[in-house]
């Protein structure tokens, strides 16, 4: 008897994160697409999974072994220097388009995530960019 119970607990846990994992492949593709969005929250997410906020935020811990703000910034700094490097857009709005609302913010996260603020590191690009050109 108990260990019927056991197999049905397994089986059970089993469909669980098949579900679970079916709401994390949706939830980060919404995510990729919408990633520069300001008002991006977890209860966006949830709402276009339809499921409540905090079992969204249950899974997306479980599965990415971090908290979807820290995911979303780090995603969104990715995003900021990939900007930073390949073009000579303002400062300012290379923050306001890789989804943050404030210039402070942007740097603050910029500078926790990378040790540089934006500046210092497109500063570190156009000196590596203009070494080699000198090498060559």
């Amino acid at each position: 008897m108990f260990s019927v119970f056991l197999i049905l607990m397994e089986q059970l846990t089993q469909s669980v994160r098949k579900r679970s994992y079916h709401y994390m492949e949706s939830a980060l593709r919404y995510i990729q697409e919408n990633a520069n969005n300001s008002e991006l929250s977890v209860s966006m997410i949830a709402e276009h999974l339809h499921i409540s906020s905090s079992y969204f935020s249950e899974c997306f811990n479980e599965t990415m072994q971090e908290s979807f703000t820290t995911y979303l910034n780090r995603l969104s700094i990715n995003n900021a220097r990939k900007i930073l490097a390949e073009t000579s857009l303002p400062i300012k709005d290379v923050g306001f388009k890789c989804g943050f609302c404030t210039v402070q913010h942007f740097n603050r996260t910029f500078k926790k995530l990378t040790s540089q603020t934006p500046k210092q590191y497109r500063d570190a690009i156009l000196e590596e960019q203009e070494n080699r050109r000198t090498k060559i």
